[in-house]
């Protein structure tokens, strides 16, 4: 698990918060004209499981459960009721960005959202309005960026704040004055939520220091006048926080944190009877008393991250908590609970707190003694100290299941509802009806060989489509499982041959030539042909998997291998060895620096695999042997470069983030299949990197690609295609198809064509055309010269770096249209065949063998591949 940091602190800022600034403070929102049924909720697992309640004369019977709740049983015996989703869009009010969730005594239900004021219903979320006030107005007027809001029961109000200051020494172009523009050392997912603290999967910038970064005199050109250079950008967080509480009757009270303290409040919490609690980056837990001082509590495990109350108790969890602690703050003890334990260690042992944005694990309070627990694996009931975990809401049958959403907070509601918001600003009310099957009649079953994020969406949404069809997805190789890719292959082969196979496949990393020879998959042909209007995809991506006129796989996604340099080094790529020319030029003009940020021979050849491995097969299947040479020649001559010179501690870095790489995720950072994705642009522009070589795959990622040149010292960087032959390779993660022999053929065209669809949640570009369309620029996209967003990063030694992100005009646009409307060569990761590569090249690259001797050495592993 991923603690904070607390050495070196990384934030953006949204251009959207300073919009919702200038609104009205004063909006309607009529959601209940949006409201939309869906029956997508199981109910019944944990002590409810197995119960039967029909009468002996066959006739239909209630059981009830321990929270009240009537469960009915048809004559037959078949389980009945289900919770089902109410959405509503709050997307028009909200960013979906570390909202709190609060219901008070009086019924009220409030929303807090940083940077904008508190958004209100008082009829239980059917329309929504914003409650000006006289403490939080002035907060966010005066220019403070709010870390954290609470709401008591009984209309307690508390808020942790900062100030924005200007930073001193740094720019308002977004970097320190003698350095290059910089970012922050942080992975970004596609629609632009931080995902803070993952040094350990993109490297360590913040051991870096700035005599690393890029020389401020290398490209001789000055930025492009449309670069923004204003005050309004300079701008930092001090590093004290302060603390205000407001008291149901709207006096303001300034609270008085220890002065001899070193840490500073992070996050507030507001008991049920009005007790205030004050967390920090620290592991005490301090109290707020009435006269506003404040002092010591409880010293826990670590940095606590989520409280909810239960009457007098107290449930804390934190980073590398095991468990979730229960404290009595009556008895100032605390409570085992060995069920809860055992529950969290195993279903939520890996749980975060994404840098505050959602929560992998949330709990609420519901009746005396009872406790919620929400996440990935739906929503448990739980009474403290009882003897089980009741499932009340499946994930499999709900939008928990859908990893585009993470939860913000839920609440419960009257008459055992329950409401929740995520971090898409949806708004989703679950209301239990008897009438409904708890386990829908119909199935379709979904295998892919790892999880796949695409087709969990893609399952959520199509079962809120479709309740009456229930989604059985099998993965072969559960994160954590002892199961190896072999067993698996195995185990569904034997399915798939003896006609028990599932009915929808996800063929990454699994043999679709083979199931294609064999005739085991459909021709989707007729189908994907059929498609119109919004439906239709981008032809000439799908004509890559066309195979003798019948198309049995269909790529869900696009990615782009892509590289960023100046201009001077890469204007005339035409292929790797044109690259391999770029990074001797560049070695030479950079001696001592580190040009790729891969310092192994096998990270080097996987980063440029993705633009290169198409071509070692022929049009027939065949090994290319030409092929393997000539990439594997120049990939050693790319790598050469990249290691001549270069200091130890680099090395040394490299294989740091490996370890701890290692640490997380129970693999090397280069052997994971996202190891040459996305593009690295915030260390580039860093200085930490001279060279920029990955994966294209989201409209928020090319728009932080065409913010380079736009950034003082890079006005002279271009982006070409990796291969150098325009837009001719592009990238799959999600590769479809369907059973020729499956009996629900319906059902599994349908999760396809969700896939497809106009909403389809693609691990990378759309290769439907609406769905490209329509993301191509955000709901708050004002302007390509106004600045979409900031970033900024602090080092440990205190050195801070900001950059700014501006959204892509229409002339950007019209080129990435271009290409990826002109790509025709598909990359699906061949594992045999990548890996025979790497391991023949390294020995290579070692002097172990001539390129002739690993050429060969790869085609006879796999000749014994292929013969096995």
């Amino acid at each position: 698990m991923i603690k904070p940091c607390r050495e070196v602190y990384g934030f953006m800022r949204w251009k959207g918060y300073e919009k919702r600034r200038q609104k009205s403070r004063w909006m309607a929102a009529g959601l209940a004209a949006l409201m939309t049924m869906a029956a997508v909720c199981g109910c019944g697992s944990g002590e409810n499981e197995g119960r039967k309640g029909e009468k002996a004369d066959g006739s239909e019977g209630i059981v009830t459960g321990e929270d009240g709740r009537s469960e009915k049983y048809s004559g037959d015996g078949e389980a009945m009721g289900r919770y089902l989703e109410e959405e509503s869009d709050l997307s028009e009010y909200l960013e979906g960005y570390r909202n709190h969730f609060f219901r008070l005594q009086d019924g009220k239900l409030v929303i807090a959202e940083p940077m904008q004021q508190l958004l209100v219903s008082e009829d239980n979320g059917a329309t929504w309005t914003w409650e000006e006030s006289d403490w939080l107005s002035p907060l966010i007027e005066e220019g403070n960026y709010i870390q954290s809001i609470a709401i008591g029961a009984d209309g307690t109000k508390g808020v942790v704040y900062t100030l924005m200051d200007a930073a001193e020494g740094m720019a308002g172009d977004g970097q320190d004055e003698d350095e290059p523009e910089s970012g922050e050392d942080q992975n970004e997912t596609d629609n632009g939520q931080t995902a803070q603290d993952t040094d350990a999967a993109d490297g360590g910038a913040g051991e870096e220091t700035a005599d690393d970064a890029a020389d401020p005199d290398a490209s001789g050109d000055e930025p492009e006048d449309s670069f923004q250079e204003s005050a309004g950008n300079e701008w930092w967080i001090s590093p004290k926080s302060s603390v205000l509480v407001v008291k149901p009757d709207g006096t303001q009270l300034p609270v008085e944190f220890p002065a001899a303290e070193e840490e500073y409040p992070e996050h507030i919490w507001i008991a049920d009877n009005g007790r205030i609690f004050l967390g920090t980056y620290g592991d005490v837990l301090y109290e707020v008393k009435e006269d506003g001082s404040c002092e010591s509590f409880l010293t826990l495990e670590n940095s606590p991250q989520m409280i909810a109350f239960q009457g007098s108790r107290m449930i804390i969890d934190g980073y590398e908590f095991d468990s979730l602690l229960i404290y009595d703050m009556e008895t100032q003890e605390y409570i085992s609970d060995e069920v809860l334990d055992t529950f969290v260690k195993e279903n939520y042992g890996d749980r975060t707190f994404n840098g505050g944005s959602w929560f992998d694990l949330y709990c609420f309070p519901g009746g005396e003694d009872v406790i919620y627990l929400a996440g990935k694996k739906g929503v448990h009931r739980h009474v403290i100290g009882g003897g089980a975990m009741e499932q009340i809401i499946d994930a499999s049958l709900s939008s928990f299941g859908n990893p585009a959403r993470h939860l913000l907070g839920m609440v419960t509601l009257e008459n055992n509802e329950f409401m929740a918001i995520f971090t898409d600003a949806c708004l989703i009310r679950y209301v239990y009806d008897t009438t409904v099957p708890t386990v829908p009649n119909e199935t379709v079953r979904a295998y892919s060989l790892t999880d796949n994020a695409s087709l969990r969406q893609a399952i959520s949404l199509f079962q809120a489509q479709n309740p009456e069809v229930y989604v059985e997805y099998e993965i072969g190789m559960e994160e954590g499982s002892a199961v190896t890719r072999e067993d698996a292959l195995k185990k569904l082969n034997t399915q798939i041959m003896a006609g028990q196979g599932p009915d929808f496949l996800i063929l990454s990393d699994l043999p679709a030539d083979s199931y294609i020879e064999k005739g085991l998959l459909a021709d989707l042909g007729p189908l994907i042909d059929s498609l119109e209007g919004e439906e239709k995809l981008f032809d000439n991506v799908v004509d890559a998997f066309r195979k003798d006129g019948s198309l049995y796989t269909v790529p869900c996604d696009v990615n782009l291998p892509t590289i960023l340099c100046r201009e001077k080094y890469i204007s005339d790529i035409q292929g790797l060895e044109d690259i391999a020319d770029a990074m001797e030029k560049l070695r030479a003009d950079n001696p001592g620096k580190d040009l790729l940020r891969v310092c192994s021979e096998k990270g080097v050849m996987k980063t440029f695999s993705v633009g290169y491995a198409p071509f070692w097969k022929t049009e027939a299947g065949e090994i290319d042997l030409q092929a393997v040479e000539q990439f594997l020649t120049q990939t050693k001559r790319i790598y050469d470069a990249q290691m001549d010179g270069l200091p130890q501690e680099i090395v040394e870095d490299y294989e740091r983030r490996n370890e701890e790489y290692i640490e997380y995720t129970g693999t090397r950072y280069e052997d994971d299949t996202y190891f040459a994705y996305g593009m690295d642009d915030m260390n580039y522009t860093m200085g930490y990197r001279q060279f920029l070589a990955g994966t294209l795959g989201g409209l928020y990622g090319y728009a932080e690609l065409t913010s380079v040149p736009r950034t003082k010292q890079f006005a002279d960087c271009i982006n070409v295609p990796m291969d150098g032959k325009e837009g001719s390779v592009f990238c799959v993660h999600t590769l479809a198809g369907i059973s020729a022999v499956s009996e629900h053929q319906e059902h599994a065209e349908g999760l396809l064509k969700v896939l497809l669809g106009p909403e389809s949640p693609a691990d990378g570009f759309p290769v439907n055309q609406a769905a490209f369309e329509k993301e191509l620029y955000p709901d708050d996209y004002e302007s390509p010269d106004v600045p979409y967003s900031d970033m900024a990063y602090v080092e440990e030694d205190g050195k801070a770096y900001t950059w700014t992100i501006y959204w892509f005009d229409e002339a950007a646009a019209d080129v990435l249209r271009s290409r990826i409307g002109s790509v025709n060569r598909a990359y699906v990761e061949d594992r045999a065949l990548e890996e025979a590569v790497y391991q023949a090249g390294t020995a290579y690259m070692r002097g172990e063998m001539s390129v002739e001797e690993a050429v060969a050495d790869v085609e006879k592993s796999m000749s014994i591949y292929m013969a096995e």
